[in-house]
């Protein structure tokens, strides 16, 4: 017997994390298409992991009253992956893949602090078409201490963050 298809197909895997600042307890919902999934929530902080068939999923967001989505990062094997698309992306697994999706939301009333650290590759100072976003590069965020309204180092570091797998932070 010979090209016989038992059905057996090795499952991919789509986690989608949720990120919320200010932490709280709001609910964000979430649709993930091309799946029998008929639909799920997150608050901030919290995952789900999905085991699927092989395939291209769209996984989007409702963004509730109150809150902008500010960036919705994919990652694959370290690589940032997927399509932009509202308020989501859409991904492509094969079996055996992880994907994982970061969808950020900041409340409307929070002053945030965003940027993009990129390679370079021509040296101009400027981002160009093809210059990948760097990963897990340390950003931080400073205060200059004063003495009589002069400056002096050091300065206060108020916050940390890592760039994701696109640059982003």
């Amino acid at each position: 017997v010979a090209d016989v298809n038992f059905g057996n197909v090795q499952k991919a895997h789509i986690v989608v994390r949720k990120a919320a600042y200010p932490a709280n307890e709001q609910q964000f919902d979430f649709n993930l298409d091309n799946s029998d999934i008929d639909g799920f929530s997150l608050s901030g902080g919290d995952e789900k992991i999905f085991d699927v068939a092989p395939g291209t999923y769209t996984i989007q967001e409702t963004v509730p009253e109150g809150w902008r989505l500010t960036n919705v990062a994919c990652e694959y094997d370290d690589d940032s992956v997927g399509v932009d698309e509202e308020n989501g992306k859409t991904v492509t697994v094969e079996g055996g893949d992880t994907v994982t999706c970061i969808f950020t939301n900041i409340w409307e009333e929070v002053t945030i602090i965003t940027g993009h650290k990129w390679v370079d590759l021509d040296g101009d100072g400027e981002k160009d078409e093809g210059e990948p976003g760097r990963k897990d590069w340390n950003m931080a965020l400073g205060r200059v201490m004063s003495e009589d309204n002069v400056p002096v180092v050091p300065i206060e570091i108020v916050q940390l963050s890592l760039t994701g797998a696109d640059g982003w932070y």
